[in-house]
């Protein structure tokens, strides 16, 4: 279905067409009150509206997750938490973002899942990367390597080192 093809688009790291299945399994959660799925989805596709600088959009999805999520479904927890962080930091309100995105990976440290808990570090990379903390964010991008790797997740080993390659030369975020 759309959340299928959306999570593909993302291991295919093409963040458009993630965010145009994403909303449009929202648009399906929503219109069905199916509002414990549409609470994990709408700040997953927040992190994606992110990416592509839509960043008042990424923050109504964030917001929309944390509204619905229930406090003990931890991919819910986590998303938005995530996303909100992202949004914050491109607003440089640096200090409460990274604490939203260390809120996040703490969450994701505990429930074990290694791809969920490799994407938050990543987001805490980035957040660390837009205070201008290169050398933390590089770190952090270490170690969502390696918890990409012991799970065997080779396209976000590909999109992590792609994405460190660009910080150590200098190149802004997307």
């Amino acid at each position: 279905g759309l959340r299928t093809l959306g999570e593909i688009a993302i291991l295919c790291g093409d963040a458009e067409l993630a965010a145009g299945f994403l909303r449009e399994y929202c648009d399906f959660l929503d219109g069905r009150g199916a509002r414990a799925f549409l609470s994990t989805a709408a700040p997953r596709l927040g992190r994606m509206l992110w990416m592509l600088g839509r960043i008042d959009e990424a923050e109504r999805r964030a917001r929309q997750g944390r509204e619905l999520g229930d406090e003990q479904d931890v991919a819910t927890q986590t998303l938005w938490r995530q996303a909100q962080a992202l949004v914050l930091a491109a607003r440089g309100e640096h200090g409460e973002a990274e604490s939203l995105a260390r809120e996040a990976v703490a969450i994701n440290e505990r429930s074990d899942a290694l791809v969920p808990w490799g994407e938050s570090v990543c987001d805490l990379a980035e957040v660390l990367n837009a205070a201008g903390r290169t050398d933390e964010a590089a770190a952090a991008f270490d170690y969502a390597t390696e918890l990409f790797e012991r799970k065997r997740a080779v396209a976000m080993v590909a999109q992590v080192r792609e994405r460190l390659a660009a910080l150590r030369s200098g190149t802004p975020s997307s």
